[in-house]
């Protein structure tokens, strides 16, 4: 559902025409609550559209614990390197090594798609 555009750019403002507020008078309003207009109205979505986006990234959030995408993926990233560290680990069972020592193998490993 596409809304219909109240505001447009002017002198490198974004105004609203006078005759979408008052009917007798010829002028542009710009200031904070129009730019904030206008960045909502660069999303092309509709009121409905914007409720319905905020629910869905707060089920995400509440499913991931709160996290957001970027702290799911790094986390995602952190468990295949420990992963990929306790199998080097048990390939070697002779070969005593500090954690740090496979958590490197592994990080070697994995960015060579091993």
């Amino acid at each position: 559902m596409s809304i219909e555009r109240l505001t447009h750019e002017s002198d490198g403002y974004f105004v609203v025409s006078n005759n979408n507020c008052f009917e007798d008078q010829d002028e542009n309003y710009c200031g904070p609550a129009i730019e904030s207009l206008a960045a909502y109205e660069d999303t092309e979505m509709s009121p409905q559209e914007v409720k319905d986006s905020l629910e869905m990234f707060k089920a995400y959030r509440h499913v991931c614990g709160g996290k957001s995408p970027e702290e799911v993926k790094a986390i995602i990233e952190r468990n295949s390197i420990l992963q990929k560290a306790l199998e080097l680990s048990c390939e070697n069972p002779c070969n005593w090594q500090e954690p740090e020592y496979w958590i490197k193998q592994a990080k070697e490993a994995l960015s060579d798609g091993k």
